[in-house]
């Protein structure tokens, strides 16, 4: 700390209701990644002989163990896993996503297109805008001519 004048845009009554840190992410973001890549690295015989759950429960700030089997029921509807808990196993979909460091249902896009092909598909939905209107959408209104790697496909 050093001598000097703080400006602050609130009151003092409401810093002072602030906290004095921030949550930890593990407490505030969605576990699913966090769990295939955990198996990932518990499946490939390393030397952890910890469950998931275990480790999780052993960080300094621990998740809500609701935020953890919510985790493992999205994992389990999303074919990541075979069991929805703690024994389940990765899936093959679900050992490729653990790979790729995106979110589950991107990684979920991304398994599905492999496993049927559609690569080059797969990776221009997700790279068109996030905008109100898709790509098809915008597409078909102006009658622009689909490009090659879409034009092969039948709707």
């Amino acid at each position: 700390m050093r001598p000097g004048v703080v400006y602050r845009l609130y009151s003092k009554d409401l810093h002072e209701r602030f906290f004095q840190f921030d949550m930890s992410e593990v407490q505030r973001t969605p576990l699913q990644e966090t769990i295939v890549q955990l198996k990932a690295v518990t499946e490939r015989g390393s030397d952890l002989d910890k469950s998931v759950v275990d480790m999780l429960e052993n960080l300094i700030e621990p998740p809500n163990m609701s935020n953890i089997n919510k985790s493992f029921e999205i994992l389990y509807d999303a074919g990541m896993i075979d069991d929805p808990c703690d024994d389940g196993r990765l899936t093959p979909m679900g050992r490729f996503s653990s790979g790729l460091s995106v979110g589950i249902q991107l990684s979920r896009l991304i398994s599905l297109g492999v496993a049927m092909g559609l690569e080059e598909e797969v990776c221009l939905i997700k790279l068109q805008p996030q905008s109100s209107r898709s790509l098809s959408f915008s597409l078909i209104l102006s009658n622009t001519p689909l490009p090659p790697s879409i034009a092969r496909l039948q709707f």
